[in-house]
Protein backbone atom coordinates (compact mmCIF):
# COMPACT_ATOMS: atom_id res chain seq x y z
CA UNK A 1 0.00 0.00 0.00
CA UNK A 2 1.36 3.39 -0.92
CA UNK A 3 1.89 6.31 1.45
CA UNK A 4 -0.72 8.28 -0.45
CA UNK A 5 -3.36 5.58 0.16
CA UNK A 6 -2.53 5.36 3.88
CA UNK A 7 -2.53 9.17 4.25
CA UNK A 8 -5.78 9.57 2.33
CA UNK A 9 -7.53 6.81 4.28
CA UNK A 10 -6.28 8.35 7.50
CA UNK A 11 -7.65 11.75 6.47
CA UNK A 12 -10.99 10.23 5.46
CA UNK A 13 -11.29 8.45 8.81
CA UNK A 14 -10.40 11.64 10.69
CA UNK A 15 -12.99 13.53 8.68
CA UNK A 16 -15.65 10.89 9.38
CA UNK A 17 -14.77 10.90 13.10
CA UNK A 18 -15.01 14.70 13.19
CA UNK A 19 -18.42 14.64 11.48
CA UNK A 20 -19.66 11.97 13.89
CA UNK A 21 -18.47 14.01 16.88
CA UNK A 22 -20.18 17.16 15.55
CA UNK A 23 -23.40 15.23 14.93
CA UNK A 24 -23.29 13.86 18.49
CA UNK A 25 -22.62 17.35 19.88
CA UNK A 26 -25.53 18.78 17.86
CA UNK A 27 -27.80 16.02 19.15
CA UNK A 28 -26.72 16.79 22.72
CA UNK A 29 -27.41 20.52 22.22
CA UNK A 30 -30.87 19.74 20.83
CA UNK A 31 -31.57 17.42 23.77
CA UNK A 32 -30.54 20.14 26.25
CA UNK A 33 -32.74 22.72 24.50
CA UNK A 34 -35.71 20.33 24.53
CA UNK A 35 -35.19 19.49 28.22
CA UNK A 36 -34.32 22.90 29.67
CA UNK A 37 -36.01 25.26 27.21
CA UNK A 38 -39.60 24.54 28.31
CA UNK A 39 -38.58 25.11 31.94
CA UNK A 40 -37.29 28.58 31.00
CA UNK A 41 -40.47 29.27 29.00
CA UNK A 42 -42.63 28.32 31.99
CA UNK A 43 -40.61 30.74 34.13
CA UNK A 44 -41.14 33.53 31.57
CA UNK A 45 -44.89 32.84 31.54
CA UNK A 46 -45.07 32.83 35.33
CA UNK A 47 -43.20 36.15 35.52
CA UNK A 48 -45.56 37.69 32.93
CA UNK A 49 -48.59 36.36 34.82
CA UNK A 50 -47.31 37.62 38.18
CA UNK A 51 -46.36 41.03 36.80
CA UNK A 52 -49.78 41.40 35.16
CA UNK A 53 -51.49 40.63 38.48
CA UNK A 54 -49.19 43.09 40.30
CA UNK A 55 -49.84 45.81 37.71
CA UNK A 56 -53.60 45.31 38.00
CA UNK A 57 -53.39 45.46 41.79
CA UNK A 58 -51.20 48.58 41.79
CA UNK A 59 -53.36 50.30 39.15
CA UNK A 60 -56.54 49.49 41.06
CA UNK A 61 -58.35 47.84 38.18
CA UNK A 62 -57.81 45.08 35.68
CA UNK A 63 -55.95 46.69 32.81
CA UNK A 64 -54.02 43.55 31.84
CA UNK A 65 -55.54 40.18 30.97
CA UNK A 66 -53.14 37.23 30.87
CA UNK A 67 -53.97 34.02 29.02
CA UNK A 68 -52.08 30.89 28.04
CA UNK A 69 -53.46 30.07 24.61
CA UNK A 70 -51.49 26.86 24.19
CA UNK A 71 -48.57 25.51 26.15
CA UNK A 72 -46.23 27.18 23.64
CA UNK A 73 -48.06 30.54 23.50
CA UNK A 74 -49.17 33.32 25.77
CA UNK A 75 -51.43 36.29 25.17
CA UNK A 76 -51.79 39.50 27.18
CA UNK A 77 -54.37 42.17 26.49
CA UNK A 78 -53.85 45.74 27.75
CA UNK A 79 -56.83 48.10 28.04
CA UNK A 80 -55.29 51.57 27.81
CA UNK A 81 -56.90 54.58 29.45
CA UNK A 82 -57.63 55.90 25.94
CA UNK A 83 -59.96 52.94 25.47
CA UNK A 84 -57.65 51.37 22.92
CA UNK A 85 -56.68 47.71 23.30
CA UNK A 86 -53.08 46.58 22.90
CA UNK A 87 -52.08 42.94 22.54
CA UNK A 88 -48.98 40.88 23.25
CA UNK A 89 -48.60 37.47 21.63
CA UNK A 90 -45.58 35.32 22.45
CA UNK A 91 -44.61 31.91 21.09
CA UNK A 92 -41.94 29.50 22.25
CA UNK A 93 -40.39 26.65 20.25
CA UNK A 94 -37.09 25.21 21.52
CA UNK A 95 -36.38 23.54 18.18
CA UNK A 96 -35.67 26.99 16.67
CA UNK A 97 -32.53 27.78 18.65
CA UNK A 98 -31.89 31.16 16.98
CA UNK A 99 -35.34 32.54 17.74
CA UNK A 100 -36.91 30.10 20.17
CA UNK A 101 -38.94 32.87 21.82
CA UNK A 102 -40.76 35.33 19.59
CA UNK A 103 -43.22 38.04 20.52
CA UNK A 104 -45.23 40.77 18.89
CA UNK A 105 -47.31 43.58 20.28
CA UNK A 106 -50.03 45.48 18.46
CA UNK A 107 -52.36 48.42 19.01
CA UNK A 108 -49.73 51.15 19.30
CA UNK A 109 -49.88 54.77 18.23
CA UNK A 110 -48.77 54.31 14.64
CA UNK A 111 -50.14 50.76 14.44
CA UNK A 112 -46.55 49.62 14.17
CA UNK A 113 -46.11 46.25 15.83
CA UNK A 114 -43.22 45.82 18.24
CA UNK A 115 -41.41 42.52 17.80
CA UNK A 116 -38.71 40.71 19.71
CA UNK A 117 -36.88 37.42 19.78
CA UNK A 118 -34.59 35.49 22.06
CA UNK A 119 -32.39 32.58 21.17
CA UNK A 120 -31.60 29.59 23.31
CA UNK A 121 -27.88 29.36 23.95
CA UNK A 122 -25.92 26.65 25.71
CA UNK A 123 -22.88 27.13 27.88
CA UNK A 124 -21.49 24.37 30.10
CA UNK A 125 -24.62 22.28 29.44
CA UNK A 126 -26.84 25.07 30.80
CA UNK A 127 -29.48 26.53 28.47
CA UNK A 128 -30.29 30.23 28.73
CA UNK A 129 -31.91 33.02 26.72
CA UNK A 130 -29.76 35.38 24.70
CA UNK A 131 -30.60 38.47 22.65
CA UNK A 132 -27.77 39.81 20.56
CA UNK A 133 -24.75 39.24 22.73
CA UNK A 134 -26.63 39.84 25.98
CA UNK A 135 -27.89 37.05 28.23
CA UNK A 136 -31.35 37.63 29.70
CA UNK A 137 -33.04 36.26 32.76
CA UNK A 138 -36.55 34.93 32.44
CA UNK A 139 -37.76 37.89 34.51
CA UNK A 140 -36.02 40.48 32.33
CA UNK A 141 -37.54 38.90 29.22
CA UNK A 142 -41.00 39.10 30.79
CA UNK A 143 -40.38 42.76 31.61
CA UNK A 144 -39.14 43.49 28.07
CA UNK A 145 -42.24 41.92 26.53
CA UNK A 146 -44.52 43.87 28.87
CA UNK A 147 -42.58 47.11 28.23
CA UNK A 148 -43.16 46.58 24.49
CA UNK A 149 -46.87 46.09 25.21
CA UNK A 150 -47.38 48.91 27.68
CA UNK A 151 -44.90 51.56 26.55
CA UNK A 152 -44.33 50.69 22.87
Amino acid sequence: MSDWVRDTVSKLRAQADSQAQEAAAQLQREKLRQQQGPILWNEVREHVKTKCASMNHEYGEEILTFMVVQNAQLYVQFKASSGKTHELKATFDPSFADNALRWETSGHRMNEPQTGTCELTIKDDIVSFLTGAHPYTTESIAEKMLDDLLLG
